[in-house]
């Protein structure tokens, strides 16, 4: 179960150093938790937002690039 608690504290805009790692951001972590709980529960709601959270947290917090958005 989530910890709502956790969630509310964390600040996923924060700078981290380094790359995406859920074993040594806090942050990342949360991000797995949530789906990881999405998938346990089948919320495909709550597994479209962690795959949003993750991906803002990555862009922003580490700096992570992505490609050039594809139009379909």
């Amino acid at each position: 179960m989530l910890d709502l608690a956790a969630l509310d504290a964390m600040d996923f805009s924060a700078p981290r150093p380094g790359g995406v790692d859920p074993d040594s951001c806090p942050a990342c972590a949360l991000v797995k938790m949530i789906a990881i709980e999405a998938a346990v529960t089948k919320d495909e709601e709550l597994a479209v937002q962690s795959l949003e959270l993750g991906a803002i947290h990555a862009m922003v917090s580490h700096r992570v690039t992505v490609g050039r958005a594809v139009s379909l």
